[in-house]
């Protein structure tokens, strides 16, 4: 895969962080707290996993279709999208997903879910964060997977708060079970780490040096997938 053409997949998967950009909904705070589809992140309808409870089925369903073609990769259409976030907006809304599933297909859910993740404030891996990440990245790339570079890792996982550290997991564990289905729906890691790096792993401020180091940020995150077992297996 080209540079070229790996930054300007790269770029998309920036498009809804740039300052002057509409999106269908915008995190609003609270008390400190983000409030994202009508429901506080960590404090919204929960699980046990404390995590928002539309997130849960959401997961749940998308890991029981996994061999679906192109998850997360084919759009679920922006009308949809507005139409199902319209329906979810409203405080104290739990929804089944026989309800969301009226609005729209599979699809539409997987887009949801990514506008829900990237409209937490601060990035799930935090702004301040980021230059830690490039850094791991780039001995990655340099020196490849080391005992070491695992352990940083680690180090960094630890920075999250509890409400992130949950929500990665689960994530996590999702986007494992679909590249392990990749013969089926097409989405290895490879493809997966594209759509989610700059999800998770991001500065507050894009630039030409952020695209620059895109693909290196994206092969350490495709290595978290792969892995994802052994890096969480104390978070659950």
């Amino acid at each position: 895969m080209s540079k070229k053409r790996f930054s300007k997949k790269f770029l998309k998967g920036f498009s809804s962080f740039q300052s002057g950009q509409q999106v269908l909904f915008e995190g609003k705070s609270a008390n400190g707290v983000v409030k994202i589809l009508g429901e506080y992140f960590g404090k919204s309808v929960k699980t046990k996993s404390d995590i928002p409870y539309f997130v849960d089925l959401i997961v749940a369903y998308v890991s029981k279709n996994c061999k679906t073609k192109s998850l997360f990769r084919v759009s679920g259409g922006v009308d949809k999208l507005r139409d199902l976030v319209d329906v979810v907006d409203n405080d104290g809304c739990v929804l089944t997903i026989k309800e969301m599933l009226e609005v729209g297909d599979i699809h539409i859910l997987c887009s949801f879910l990514k506008k829900y993740l990237r409209t937490y404030d601060g990035s799930i891996f935090g702004f301040e964060n980021y230059i830690g990440w490039l850094i791991l990245a780039k001995e990655c790339s340099k020196n490849g997977i080391t005992k070491d570079i695992e352990e940083q890792i680690q180090i960094l996982l630890q920075k999250l708060n509890e409400g992130e550290e949950l929500l990665s997991v689960q994530i996590f564990e999702l986007l494992s079970k679909i590249s392990s289905k990749s013969k089926s729906n097409h989405m290895n890691s490879e493809n997966l780490s594209i759509i989610f790096a700059p999800i998770f792993i991001r500065p507050k401020v894009v630039d030409t040096e952020t695209l620059e180091n895109a693909e290196i940020i994206c092969k350490l995150f495709e290595y978290m997938i792969d892995n994802s077992k052994k890096i969480f297996v104390n978070k659950k």
